[in-house]
């Protein structure tokens, strides 16, 4: 906090998104990962713009869940944010396509994502200050 941090920044890296500040303490700041089974982040494919939310699997691949049947998502596709809430602006790299699957209830396709950010390998991160809403 001594630095500005304020809790929900964006947590970013050059390759995209690493996740959000959590809790902001006066010399530590505490944030949750993309990989994080907690997290959820809202995500846009980039060829297909089909919507889903990303979530943490506690593994190295990630999953967009609540794509519709019919979106045309492909394997290799990239995915970023979409920018629907208040927390992550639009475009920041999450990462890429490399399978799908119908989802267990059989409404919706499953993808799982390999992160453009090299979770094992951080050592600096950039929180990224939120402009105001209008």
């Amino acid at each position: 906090s001594r630095h500005n941090l304020k809790k929900d920044m964006a947590v970013v890296v050059p390759e995209g998104l690493v996740g959000r500040i959590l809790e902001v303490d006066p010399y530590t700041a505490y944030a949750i990962l993309l990989p994080d089974p907690d997290s959820r982040v809202s995500a846009l494919t980039a060829t297909s713009r089909a919507q889903g939310i990303i979530a943490g699997t506690g593994t190295e691949k990630l999953q967009m869940k609540y794509l519709a049947l019919d979106a045309g998502v492909a394997i290799g596709e990239e995915v970023t944010t979409s920018g629907i809430g208040s927390i992550f602006q639009k475009g920041l790299q999450i990462g890429k396509i490399e399978s799908i699957e119908r989802d267990s209830d059989g409404l919706h396709l499953l993808a799982f994502i390999k992160p453009s950010v090299p979770f094992s390998k951080l050592e600096e991160v950039l929180c990224i200050v939120s402009s105001p809403q209008k």
